[in-house]
């Protein structure tokens, strides 16, 4: 069954070569073929820049404690490929996948091919929406893809829809303004369903604001969003009060870091909105939702002969996240390994790592998108910084346990942190990436 689910997988991730396609007409077609799965569970759909991952794992461990069989699609993976679909924190089998994707072939037979070739996302969705259906869900909380108003996602009419944080992202696909940015994410917004978002730029609320009321849906943002003070941040640690619709006091949230404020805001009042919605949760499913969420790869930190903090900070909204939060506990100065895909503003990424940075060992993860490790460290030298240069992101984690200093912070893409948790774990014999 191993070698069967590692060729399947390979065959899967085959149908990248299609590219991104937007629209939905593929995967409305090859839904209706495998009978509207989607259909037959409740869902919450959520969007953003950054923010988004974390929000999900909130609001799905905030629906598990109310004892809801609660489905979690997300995207990318870390290591695993079963990463992406999970039912009650558990991630589909290998046995699982490996049918499901037969079965799937087997009715899109002409649908692998150009002209209407089937991209690796519209795949998978349709397999997690058929897999949450086979495992008769609940509620199923749906992280977009890309954008939204044209991910293959956006099929479903949600419970309520969340937009976390608008900011310039894959700019060839979306548009290189906030507006339009904003126009894409707001495209999950349905008619007569509530929007709750956390964005407070003037450009991209507008936008959203304007299509909320053109579908008639109810926006919550601004001063409606559940409000969250912090009561201690520390290294590892964040404490918070949170004063939504009711009050929770000193929660301590399962996921650290100055940036989760909002994304802890955002869920609450996603998750008191749900009331009106049919899903009745109490104070205590909300703030287990906070204590409980697993989302690995976000500021986690493991600890044996130095401490390592595995954060997926992908571009540079993210990095400025990671950073002031860093700077705000500390002015220690870290080694990092920093990997990043040949799309991103190594530019603006580094001028940010700057400010914490004591060196950076500039590596390549496994990726035909991988940014030469050589061009990050051309222009980490023109900021100032020390650097090294590794071949793989393997040889990167040993030569930073050779540097001076207690920590080191990995960042720079999901396939670099997934590699160096691999590493962490086959070399410490502990997984980091599992729930």
């Amino acid at each position: 069954m191993k070698e069967e689910r590692k060729e399947l997988l390979q065959w899967l991730f085959s149908l990248e070569n299609a590219g991104i396609k937007f629209g939905l007409d593929n995967i409305k077609e090859l839904l209706r073929r495998l009978g509207n799965p989607q259909d037959d569970y409740r869902t919450i759909h959520i969007t953003g820049t950054n923010g988004k991952g974390s929000v999900c794992a909130q609001i799905a461990a905030a629906l598990q404690s109310e004892g809801l069989k609660t489905g979690l699609y997300t995207s990318p993976h870390l290591v695993e490929f079963e990463e992406r679909i999970m039912v009650n924190n558990k991630e589909i089998g290998s046995d699982e996948l490996v049918n499901l994707i037969y079965e799937i072939k087997d009715v899109t037979q002409d649908m692998l091919s150009e002209p209407r070739r089937l991209t690796f996302f519209e795949f998978t969705t349709a397999l997690a929406f058929l897999y949450f259906q086979r495992c008769d869900i609940d509620v199923g909380v749906i992280e977009v893809g890309l954008g939204g108003r044209l991910d293959a996602t956006n099929v479903i009419t949600p419970l309520i829809s969340v937009i976390t944080h608008v900011d310039l992202e894959h700019t060839e696909y979306l548009g290189n303004t906030l507006a339009s940015i904003a126009f894409e994410k707001a495209g999950i917004i349905k008619r007569g369903v509530p929007v709750v978002t956390h964005e407070w730029k003037k450009e991209p609320l507008d936008v959203i604001r304007s299509v909320a009321a053109e579908r008639e849906a109810q926006l919550i943002c601004g001063e409606d969003l559940a409000l969250v003070k912090e009561v201690e941040n520390s290294w590892g640690k964040l404490l918070v009060d949170i004063e939504g619709e009711h009050e929770y006091r000193n929660v301590n949230s399962a996921l650290w870091g100055s940036y989760q404020i909002e994304n802890i805001s955002t869920s609450v009042t996603a998750l008191e909105q749900l009331g009106r919605r049919g899903i009745f949760l109490t104070d205590q499913d909300i703030r287990d939702g906070i204590e409980k969420a697993h989302l690995p790869g976000r500021m986690q930190c493991a600890k044996n002969e130095k401490e390592f903090l595995f954060d997926v900070a992908h571009n540079p909204d993210a990095m400025r996240s990671l950073v002031d939060t860093l700077k705000k506990l500390s002015d220690e100065r870290y080694t990092i390994v920093l990997g990043v895909l040949s799309d991103k503003d190594i530019v603006t990424m580094l001028s940010y790592l700057a400010k914490i940075a004591k060196r950076i060992i500039c590596t390549e993860p496994k990726s035909p998108r991988a940014r030469k490790a050589e061009e990050l460290a051309m222009q980490a030298q023109r900021l100032g910084i020390e650097t090294r240069i590794e071949k793989n992101v393997s040889e990167a984690m040993e030569t930073a346990l050779e540097m001076e200093g207690e920590r080191v912070i990995v960042t720079g893409s999901f396939r670099t942190v997934g590699e160096a948790m691999q590493w962490w774990s086959s070399t410490y014999v502990k997984k980091l990436w599992k729930p």
